[in-house]
């Protein structure tokens, strides 16, 4: 897509090399959608919390910090709709840093991945889209006692996920390129005045006499 538009010269620049066209690529954003959901998810603590030695406590759930992450997106158009529809869907992840104690006071410390999936409808006129998922993610500090299933220990948590889905694609931009402003060139140098002092052809000796000294008889 190129989108035409006309910019005038910067004011105050006395003369522009010649003016030319320029392209630029971006990526347009068509539509996007923000989500917001909360969920309880279980996970298996076991390794490293051997079973055997509960009863079990959560003491802390933490998101790992910059471990958000996309593990899949799709785009399937919806026939007829106009203008043209599709249902986005995305598979985005963070990673959750639990520590629990056993009865023991033991302290076991492991992550575990805190997947999402999400499907909106947006306006993409291009199967073909990129679709640009995030996500941050929040242990809501709400879990369940860990129990366990004499094969493993499993811990449930409830978390909380503000997800954001965009489709997006490369947009190409003509515009008129002025190029450099031909500024007038100016002299960082301080001129010596002792240069144009000096020469007799510039600067003349002044026409004039000193008084002479008068002598007085005693």
């Amino acid at each position: 897509m190129v989108n035409k538009q006309q910019f005038e010269p910067v004011t105050g620049c006395p003369e522009y090399i010649e003016p030319s066209r320029a392209c630029i690529k971006v990526q347009k954003v068509y539509d996007a959608r923000r989500t917001r959901l909360c969920e309880l998810r279980q996970f298996d603590a076991t390794p490293p919390v051997p079973v055997g030695h509960g009863p079990y406590t959560v003491i802390s759930c933490e998101i790992v910090p910059n471990s958000e992450h996309v593990i899949a997106t799709s785009i399937v158009p919806i026939p007829g709709t106009i203008p043209p529809l599709a249902t986005v869907s995305a598979v985005i992840a963070c990673n959750a840093e639990f520590v629990v104690e056993d009865a023991s006071g033991n302290i076991y410390t492991f992550i575990r991945p805190v997947p999402f999936s999400v499907s909106v409808i947006l306006y993409t006129p291009d199967p073909n889209m990129i679709v640009q998922a995030e996500i941050k993610c929040v242990c809501l500090d709400q879990c369940l006692p860990p129990f366990d299933t004499g094969h493993d220990v499993v811990v449930s948590c409830y978390f909380g996920a503000f997800i954001q889905i965009k489709v997006h694609a490369e947009a190409e931009l003509c515009v008129q390129e002025f190029g450099e402003c031909l500024w007038p060139e100016i002299s960082t140098q301080a001129p010596n005045p002792c240069i144009d002092f000096l020469d007799p052809l510039v600067t003349e000796f002044p026409p004039f006499n000193l008084p002479q000294q008068e002598e007085f008889a005693n």
